[in-house]
């Protein structure tokens, strides 16, 4: 059998059982494996035994890329020829048998994961910067943004540019804030960002330090525009920053976006 999966090892199509003494090249020429990775825009890599099995034309991209023979006449050659395009960033690959069939182009997905972080980027400096109104832009339309520790009289989440603008318009007059050591960490999804920053600042209603931790989990489109943002952030850092030094802390003190 022969079974032909995505990149993240999700099952696309599986073939019939065929007979044992049935070679694995004429098994994938029987079930037009070629066709279906072009199809499902995957590529494979393969030994020496499936050699031929791709019957592309010469200009066209191999669905198969396989090692190559010297002639018994003549010696090996120095290095091999140089390989078309589409096979150059093919990387990794499980196998059913002797065929990788679970590939992607690496600079598809690094390109993707590239925008995504610089997304996730822009918004921390447009926050620090208090231009809301680009930083709205940054979000999709109808993005969601989600605060797990939000306190009492803050929204825990936040729909659509409208409210968002609206959430954010106060945060220039009340905060003055930088982000450093920012990190991203690496994650299967090009398209999903985690990240670690920190803000450091001043609370402008009281002039207290702002100092806070952060994680977001960010998830973007093909655009590169955020679809749901997950905000970790201590909310009584927030609250004790924008507390007068001579009132108690109080922990239903309503609070904007505390990036």
């Amino acid at each position: 059998m022969i079974a032909l999966t995505d990149d993240k090892g999700r099952l696309l199509w599986v073939s019939a059982a065929r007979p044992g003494h049935t070679s694995e090249i004429t098994a994938c020429r029987r079930d037009r494996l070629t066709a279906r990775l072009r199809a499902a825009g995957l590529g494979a890599i393969a030994d020496l035994g499936f050699v031929g099995l791709d019957d592309s034309g010469p200009d066209a991209d191999p669905a198969v890329i396989t090692g190559y023979e010297a002639a018994r006449n003549r010696a090996p050659l120095a290095s091999p020829p140089a390989r078309p395009p589409a096979a150059a960033g093919v990387v990794g690959y499980r196998s059913t048998t002797n065929v990788g069939v679970n590939m992607r182009v690496k600079e598809d997905d690094a390109t993707r994961r590239a925008a995504a972080q610089h997304t996730l980027a822009e918004h921390l400096r447009l926050t620090a910067a208090g231009h809301v109104d680009e930083w709205v832009e940054l979000f999709a339309p109808d993005a969601v943004l989600e605060f797990p520790y939000a306190p009492a009289g803050v929204p825990q989440r936040v729909t659509g540019r409208d409210a968002l603008l609206a959430h954010m318009s106060k945060f220039p007059e009340t905060f003055d804030v930088e982000f450093v050591d920012l990190v991203f960490h690496e994650t299967v999804d090009p398209s999903l960002v985690i990240a670690e920053f920190r803000s450091k600042g001043t609370a402008l209603p009281t002039g207290k330090p702002y100092e806070q931790t952060c994680i977001s989990v960010v998830r973007t489109d093909d655009d590169a525009r955020i679809t749901h943002y997950l905000d970790y952030w201590n909310p009584l850092v927030a609250i004790e920053a924008l507390t007068p030094q001579d009132v108690p802390s109080d922990p239903d003190l309503s609070v904007t976006f505390g990036g």
